[in-house]
């Protein structure tokens, strides 16, 4: 009897549909045979399929009873999720033989990089931006995420500068099972970065290479001179509005008393209320 299996570690992402290939061949006509499916996950065992040719019983899916009849006992997986990670066994038995193979299945899902800002940030020079690089939807949790830095001038000979002003936020998980993590700096702009390279370096288990997302920064001068004009303008502007309001506000106030005369002249209003008072109740 051979039993044999051309996947002994499958690699997948989460929601997918995985088989896990295990093939045998016996000799025997006719054999009482036994195949089994396990799984070893956190050191328990649990049996996920059993057919046994001489009692007819059959226990769980995942493996075609037709396809055990030409030596195929491949088991399909539904769709991956975290708790599918772990070894999975697959048992042939046809007594007094017995053979086994283990197959080790990794979830494993990539992450999702982006950056809170475009491919090309202007700053003015001593202008500050928050820049935020994002991982997100990743499994396992282990990644590691860089910031670097790459001189305009710097042609192709020099490596880029690591930044140690890099922080990072705390793991996020998700109910899917997967983590999300953030790595952030706070970018302080000067002519003479302008024309620098930052880029954002996440790297995976998923991945075979890193994942870069990156962004070019230029810098303008500080203009002094238009900043002050606009500042004595906008003093300006206030000043005249003082002015109109303090001019204004004398002849509208006498204005008004005119108006009151004008309408309730006061002998009239004394004249009245005297003939009030001495006419009886």
């Amino acid at each position: 009897m051979l039993v044999l299996t051309r996947s002994p570690s499958v690699r997948v992402g989460l929601v997918k549909q995985q088989s896990l290939h295990c093939q045998f061949d016996v000799d025997h006509k006719a054999a009482d045979l036994t195949v089994e499916w396990r799984l070893q996950r956190h050191g328990e065992r649990t049996t996920l399929f059993s057919h046994s040719s001489r009692s007819g019983q059959t226990k769980g899916s995942g493996v075609p009873l037709n396809a055990i009849g030409r030596g195929n006992a491949s088991l399909t997986l539904p769709l991956t999720k975290q708790s599918s990670e772990g070894t999975y066994i697959c048992l042939v038995s046809v007594p007094p033989l017995f053979g086994s193979h283990d197959i080790t299945l990794h979830i494993m899902e990539p992450p999702h990089v982006s950056l809170n800002v475009d491919s090309t940030i202007s700053l003015v020079d001593r202008g500050e931006q928050k820049v935020v690089c994002e991982a997100e939807g990743y499994y396992p949790l282990d990644v590691e995420m860089e910031w670097f830095r790459e001189s305009s001038g710097g042609g192709g000979g020099l490596l880029p500068e690591k930044l140690d002003t890099v922080l990072y936020s705390s793991h996020r998980h998700h109910q899917d099972g997967t983590y999300s993590l953030s790595a952030f700096f706070l970018l302080h702009a000067s002519l003479h970065d302008s024309g620098s390279k930052y880029f954002c370096r996440v790297s995976h288990s998923s991945q075979r290479m890193p994942i870069r997302k990156s962004f070019t920064l230029i810098v303008t001068e500080y203009d002094s001179w238009n900043a002050a004009l606009w500042l004595f303008f906008g003093f300006g502007s206030i000043l005249v509005m003082v002015a109109i309001l303090f001019v204004m506000l004398p002849r509208l106030s006498s204005g008004e008393r005119l108006r009151f005369t004008t309408l309730c002249p006061l002998p009239s209003v004394i004249a009245r209320l005297s003939l009030l008072m001495r006419s009886p109740n």
